[in-house]
């Protein structure tokens, strides 16, 4: 049984957690195994959006820093624990293993244009899914460097 290898991290990432309905913000880890999908905190976005609805441009301000600060302070308790008891004791946090993966069929969106400069779009599409992954637009250089070596087969655009 080979060992579990991360390829790489993706921070901040805006996805749908196993059982949530809103996108939450979560770390991407890419493995010769596995991509997993850790959900730390609720969506900066979305919580700067709500903030901004109830207090304005500082409600945007406090709501952001206290979903990245929840978001921080998980990853650092995380740091030195094996994937899976991450996922374990993250809630919602879910992983989809490489054989369920058409990698053909996945893509990485990141040209400014598709994605309004928001967000590059990871899509990864198995046998009964299609799951959705927004990365900051700001990280989109170093995230294609980690799909490419997740797998060659993503199309990256």
């Amino acid at each position: 049984m080979t060992k579990e290898n991360i390829i790489g991290i993706i921070k901040n990432v805006q996805a749908k957690g196993k059982n949530t309905f809103i996108k939450k913000n979560c770390d991407l880890y890419f493995t010769n195994k596995r991509l997993v999908c850790v959900v730390l905190s609720n969506s900066n976005f979305v919580a700067g959006m709500s903030g901004g609805l109830i207090a304005g441009v500082s409600g945007i301000l406090a709501y952001s820093q206290v979903t990245d600060y929840t978001a921080k302070n998980k990853r650092l308790q995380n740091k030195e624990k094996e994937v899976d008891e991450i996922i374990s004791q993250c809630p919602n946090s879910f992983d989809i293993k490489n054989e369920e993966i058409i990698f053909q069929k996945s893509r990485f969106e990141s040209r400014f244009l598709k994605t309004f400069g928001i967000f590059a779009q990871l899509i990864i599409k198995t046998e009964n899914k299609k799951y959705y992954f927004d990365i900051p637009y700001s990280d989109r250089k170093m995230a294609k460097i980690i799909v490419s070596e997740y797998s060659s087969e993503i199309k990256i655009n």
